[in-house]
């Protein structure tokens, strides 16, 4: 596979991407920039489930069952979309991924009712279509509800993904509830979910109405569409020094983007700050930028999100991802966005703590051994 096709799967952007920063845009007051750090009452309550980590495609999947009899699904959690689609059958969906046991038949669920409606969702990596379905849906060991969601007719290179982000975003028109927002209320679990995010190779941990960990800071959520943080810069780790503004975009918290996406001045910062640390680099393209030789991770530098008086690092071992058997890449790309993907959440226990509008971290050492 060319190395272009090959990063196109690998830098994959499944979160609904906005046309503009206006589309991020709410009504909630603009919070300060001043990070909010306080006590955090842990629960022990809620449903804690693996995430498996798919090294080609960047994606951390958790089991999900839907229909009667339930069938297992493996559905990407995607803080970045708001709906649960899966993989339409051949006879539904000509151009979906046929991956064997993934695909979703409602004939063959005896509680399944199509509606007649459909819909279509524009992802990073291009628009899908789906048919409205309501069915039986469970994680398993927990009782399982009717719920509405997609199967879909026209893929968009992705496969079954359940969106973790707010109801205004869930297609169409807003008007679909959100499974998370039904598990609340179904299994009377907090309105709060976690994730620790280890590496594809590793997989990781998702924690559905609790946490386990004590967040040591806390960010003000901009509104309740996706998970919208205001930090003021990127620093060198090392020194403090600035190496571009969030100041011009709205910055989104995002597990189902394999990237960190930042504004193109930015991103001209990152690759001077790495090449100043005597790391060659191979810039094949814009999208393109191959790391020459084995990578050295004590001489590549830790980037620092900063906001109000408290730093968030993204170590090199996250932003450099391996390229087959012995290539690495800069998984960070230009946009005129803010995107803290996976590079950024795999740094940090991420607490997505929408019953207080706020986005909780901590140090992920120890969490992933």
């Amino acid at each position: 596979m060319r190395l272009a096709a090959l990063l196109a799967v690998l830098l994959l952007v499944v979160g609904c991407q906005p046309t503009d920063d206006e589309d991020l845009a709410t009504d909630t007051p603009e919070p300060t920039s001043t990070t909010v750090t306080t006590s955090h009452d842990l629960s022990h309550t809620g449903i804690t489930r693996d995430l498996d980590g798919t090294p080609v495609a960047g994606q951390y999947t958790m089991k999900l069952e839907v229909g009667t009899p339930a069938k297992s699904f493996d559905v990407i959690m995607d803080s970045g979309s708001s709906n649960l689609i899966l993989l339409g059958d051949a006879s539904r969906c000509e151009t979906c991924q046929d991956i064997p046991g993934q695909t979703y038949d409602p004939d063959e669920s005896s509680t399944s009712s199509l509606n007649g409606k459909s819909f279509s969702i524009r992802y990073g990596s291009g628009e899908l279509k789906a048919d409205e379905v309501e069915d039986v849906v469970a994680v398993p060991g927990v009782e399982g509800f009717s719920y509405t969601f997609g199967v879909m007719t026209q893929e968009a290179g992705i496969s079954n993904i359940l969106g973790l982000a707010y109801q205004p975003l869930a297609q169409p028109n807003g008007l679909l509830p959100t499974f998370f927002a039904t598990l609340v209320d179904q299994a009377g679990i907090d309105n709060v979910f976690a994730m620790t995010l280890c590496g594809a190779n590793k997989g990781g941990k998702i924690e559905l109405g609790h946490t386990t960990t004590e967040p040591t800071t806390y960010l003000p959520l901009a509104g309740e569409t996706y998970y919208v943080v205001k930090p003021d810069h990127l620093a060198l780790a090392s020194t403090g020094e600035t190496i571009g503004s969030f100041a011009s975009v709205l910055t989104v918290v995002d597990s189902g983007t394999t990237e960190l996406i930042v504004p193109q001045a930015m991103f001209d910062g990152i690759v001077s700050a790495i090449e100043t640390s005597g790391t060659e680099l191979d810039k094949r393209s814009d999208s393109e930028i191959v790391i020459k030789g084995r990578p050295d991770y004590d001489s590549l530098p830790t980037f620092q999100v900063v906001a109000g008086d408290v730093s968030l690092d993204i170590a090199p071992e996250t932003y450099v991802k391996k390229l087959g058997l012995t290539e690495h890449f800069l998984a960070i790309a230009a946009q005129e966005r803010g995107i803290l993907g996976q590079v950024f959440i795999e740094n940090h226990y991420t607490v997505f703590d929408r019953a207080n509008k706020r986005m909780g971290f901590a140090p992920i050492a120890g969490l992933c051994d």
